[in-house]
């Protein structure tokens, strides 16, 4: 089935928003930013005193 260009905007995930709905769901404090760091890896902050990163590879770890 051929997806209109609009409509494909509207399926691709939005990064942003799913970064920040984990850091709210794992509790991390709103004052610890999200750093990039690296190709598709972001410490998303820390939770009970543990860093949290976010991957899109575990391999890149």
């Amino acid at each position: 089935m051929a997806v209109a260009a609009d409509d494909a905007v509207a399926l691709r995930l939005d990064e942003d928003w799913l970064r920040r709905k984990l850091r709210l769901a794992l509790a991390i404090d709103s004052r610890d930013g999200i750093d990039a760091l690296g190709d598709g890896v972001w410490r998303l902050g820390d939770s009970r005193r543990s860093p949290v990163l976010l991957a899109r590879d575990l391999i890149r770890l």
